[in-house]
């Protein structure tokens, strides 16, 4: 309660086993409105630099 606008930043793809799901959870339990912005993700600049499209691509993560 004792700041205003609070920021977390992650770096890499927040949609991929990323502690950006578990920040927003507790933001949002805080009663603060959470607005997750991404950049591109890892799979898609990888897909791009191998020329293949993602509908092609079985994704499987072994993070962590």
């Amino acid at each position: 309660a004792e700041y205003a606008n609070p920021i977390a930043l992650f770096s890499g793809d927040i949609s991929l086993c990323s502690g950006a799901k578990s920040a927003a959870k507790v933001f949002e339990r805080a009663g603060y409105d959470v607005h997750k912005i991404s950049g591109i993700s890892s799979i898609a600049l990888f897909a791009g630099k191998l020329g293949l499209g993602l509908e092609d691509c079985d994704i499987v993560s072994a993070h962590g």
